[in-house]
């Protein structure tokens, strides 16, 4: 009977449980966009790209380890960029570069958020008891995280994601500039919840967690409902950088 208890609490329990994260092979598509890990840190720590597009990651110090892990998301879970790994050497002014590499292309629309495991105190790390995977509570000013916002072709999905600067206040987003309503973070080169006067975006306060840039009501229609009369909405954004949902 006791046997049978087991077999029937293990039946219940555990097949509900998810299967660990598992590393991903690097993409065989040539990249849109590269980021490098230098000294100073990401080389590009916003990109944008296009569905069925390709990003390639470099840690140009390879005897260091390095990975490509989501924040907040299960679409980045790269092996170590490491020395005796995947290599390439290229050409570069005044010289060449050596360097551990690894590719991932984006099948779906979204703002994916990523860290490497290896630098930084990405906050509380929290052990599943059963299959020892690692997550993390909350985030520490220390994590540079980078971001790959993904947006459908011929789309304007990803505008006021990445950014270069604040609105310099004409209304009118250009030049990778962030709405009057958001700051661009200097470190993470998106753009912040928060006019630039608010205390989250104070200069110094270095990277913050995964959802505090995302002030969108959508990202694509499908997280657009219909409104109180049963009107289909699909989702834009407006001249103030916000996505919306919005009647056809």
């Amino acid at each position: 009977m006791k046997f049978a208890w087991i077999v029937a609490t293990c039946v219940l329990g555990c097949t509900a449980r998810q299967a660990p994260p598992y590393v991903q092979d690097s993409s065989g598509s040539k990249p849109a966009a590269v980021v490098k890990w230098t000294a100073e840190g990401l080389s590009q720590p916003c990109v944008v790209v296009e569905v069925g597009e390709t990003v390639e990651w470099r840690n140009l110090h390879p005897a260091i380890p390095a990975n490509v892990t989501g924040f907040g998301n299960d679409e980045l879970y790269s092996p170590s960029l490491v020395e005796g790994g995947q290599m390439a050497t290229e050409k570069v002014d005044g010289g060449t570069e050596r360097f551990a590499w690894w590719r991932h292309t984006f099948r779906k629309p979204g703002v994916f958020e990523y860290f490497d495991t290896n630098r930084g105190e990405p906050g509380r790390k929290v052990v599943d008891p059963y299959y020892g995977t690692v997550t993390y509570v909350g985030v520490s000013p220390t994590l540079q995280t980078g971001v790959v916002c993904v947006q459908q072709p011929g789309t304007d999905q990803c505008t006021a994601v990445c950014c270069l600067k604040d609105n310099n206040g004409d209304g009118v987003l250009e030049n990778n500039e962030c709405p009057s309503t958001q700051c661009c973070d200097p470190k993470g080169k998106r753009c912040l919840l928060g006019a630039p006067s608010a205390p989250i975006c104070a200069p110094g306060i270095g990277s913050v967690g995964f959802a505090a840039f995302r002030n969108f009501e959508c990202f694509t229609d499908a997280d657009c409902t219909p409104d109180s009369t049963g009107a289909a909405r699909t989702c834009a954004v407006d001249d103030k950088g916000s996505h919306v949902c919005r009647v056809h």
